[in-house]
């Protein structure tokens, strides 16, 4: 069958609507707009405006909930904060975090193009100068952050481990994601020095809240 145009480009665009991405206990829902999409706010509501574009992350994987989730679970630790996301796709999750009440977000990935879909996005919700997107190697940054997430995959997450705990502050928190079921003790083993905070799943994932000690190692 001969497809005229490239108007299939954006058919995926029919069934991407506004919906609730996290929700914390203090009541506040995140909610993930499309361009595209009208949405009544209601009482509680932090809209974000996501065109995912080019990069992973419309927000609607269950690698991407997880992780917005536990950002919400941890929302009291947020304020004043400086995230830092490690292969951050669109910027959503720095983008949540920053709704929630973090100051900043570095994010970072190795494709030029997240970076510049996670620039869009920032600018599209006012927060181009709290969002701090390249595509510098993890061990190029110096920041040492009290809320590192990580939505990858088990076999990035793995090898990578040393330099992701590093990133984590005393008594900070690590968000492991991108995680299948059967990985799950793999990638904790890669973590021996960060304690378990907890390990929800949803479908066929899973995601590691890992607590770093107090006192560096």
């Amino acid at each position: 069958e001969e497809i005229v145009g490239d108007g299939w480009r954006d058919a995926w665009k029919e069934h991407y609507r506004p919906f609730t991405i996290a929700r914390a206990a203090d009541g506040r829902a995140v909610v993930i707009r499309p361009p595209w999409e009208g949405y009544a706010v209601r009482p509680g509501d932090v809209v974000l405006e996501l065109e995912p574009g080019r990069a992973f992350g419309t927000g609607l994987h269950e690698t991407t909930r997880l992780v917005a989730q536990a950002l919400a679970d941890h929302a009291s630790e947020l304020p004043g904060v400086t995230v830092l996301d490690v292969g951050c796709g669109s910027g959503v999750l720095a983008l949540v975090a920053l709704a929630l009440g973090a100051s900043r977000a570095i994010a970072i990935d190795v494709d030029p193009e997240a970076i510049d879909v996670t620039r869009e996005n920032a600018a599209q919700n006012r927060m181009t100068e709290r969002v701090d997107a390249s595509t510098r190697d993890l061990e190029s940054i110096d920041l040492v952050s009290p809320i590192v997430v990580a939505n990858i995959e088990a076999r990035v997450l793995v090898p990578m481990a040393r330099a992701l705990a590093r990133r984590v502050a005393p008594g900070g928190l690590l968000l492991l994601s991108g995680i299948l079921l059967p990985q799950k003790d793999e990638v904790r083993a890669a973590y021996p020095e960060l304690s378990l905070l907890d390990a929800p799943s949803m479908g066929e994932w899973t995601l590691l809240a890992l607590r770093a000690p107090k006192q560096p190692t």
